[in-house]
């Protein structure tokens, strides 16, 4: 028997300690939200949410992204610390993509593993049409929403212990970046920041990050308008951010497509409390193949081997995942 939904495109997805759902395209008023990073626009899928239900997904094929060498990641840096030493950055991300093999022949199981294994995070699993399967555990909440209440995230730095003593002014200065761009983004149609936390550890799986959070009011009519303002903040683009983006889309030799961009389920009930995620973690299906997506901030007492071995240290998260 054909599935009536097979032509239509779904997203698992869970939010953070919450019960799993399914997202199925079609009638219905709800939406699931998302955006490229390459993109200034936001897409949205309008249709419905139910109580998870395990329906058939289908790996299409299509465009496939380029993986980075050890020897383009080398050159890549040595093009970011010219403009450290030119003045003209402060701080980037530099991503990369790993390919691998996998068999993608029965992936309704990855979303039930995503969630057995990241609890604390963000996790989906889904048809984004042209953009193809993706599935990611993502531990960055780019903004939630509630009564006119909107809180968001710090996080930046990243560790493979907690011991404070390994935590270095590097780390430091990279999260400090992102409160920085937080509180400047305030004007007339915000009020003040109405609560920030500490600075604290948080962990997203093996790593460490730190992270403070940040409460405040906005009007439903300016949502919409302080998104764009967001996104992309400093955790996922870099500083100054204009110039971090130029950068990034020169010298990185694939499209991010949605990874670093942004996504989560949205209710048109004002009432309803609504969260979207920073697209981190992630990976993205074709037949047979994966490709996984990481990245870390650089900086100018940034160590190439460093930054190396942690996107290799990122890319494990999402390859416990297809571990027999």
């Amino acid at each position: 028997m054909t599935n009536s939904f097979q032509q239509k495109r779904t997203i698992y997805f869970r939010y953070p300690s919450d019960k799993a759902y399914t997202f199925i395209e079609g009638d219905g008023d709800e939406q699931f939200a998302y955006r490229a990073f390459e993109d200034d626009y936001t897409n949205r899928i309008f249709g419905h949410k139910t109580p998870y239900k395990n329906l058939k997904l289908d790996v299409q094929e299509g465009s496939h992204p380029s993986s980075m060498s050890r020897e383009d990641y080398s050159n890549a840096f040595k093009r970011i610390e010219q403009q450290f030493a030119n003045g003209s950055l402060e701080k980037i991300i530099l991503s990369r993509v790993i390919k691998s093999k996998i068999d993608t022949t029965n992936i309704e199981s990855i979303f039930e593993r995503l969630c057995e294994l990241y609890p604390n995070a963000f996790v989906y699993l889904g048809d984004f049409g042209a953009e193809g399967m993706w599935g990611g555990a993502t531990p960055e909440r780019l903004l939630s929403y509630e009564n006119n209440i909107a809180s968001t995230v710090a996080l930046a730095g990243t560790k493979t212990t907690a011991d404070p003593q390994a935590w270095t002014d590097k780390e430091r200065v990279e999260h400090r970046h992102v409160e920085q761009f937080i509180v400047s983004l305030h004007d007339s149609s915000l009020s003040p920041i109405t609560n920030k936390s500490e600075v604290y550890l948080s962990r997203a799986g093996h790593l460490y990050h730190l992270k403070s959070d940040f409460e405040f009011e906005i009007d439903r009519t300016h949502f919409e308008e302080f998104i764009n303002r967001l996104h992309p903040t400093p955790a996922i683009c870099g500083l100054p951010r204009e110039a971090s983006r130029k950068t990034i889309l020169e010298i990185e030799s694939h499209s991010r497509n949605l990874y670093t961009g942004f996504l989560g389920y949205v209710s048109n009930d004002p009432k309803e409390r609504f969260e979207l995620y920073v697209n981190l973690r992630c990976f993205q299906l074709r037949p047979n193949t994966l490709y996984t997506y990481v990245g870390g901030g650089i900086t100018e007492s940034s160590i190439e081997e460093n930054e190396w071995q942690e996107t290799v240290e990122k890319s494990k998260t999402i390859g416990r995942v297809f571990e027999n």
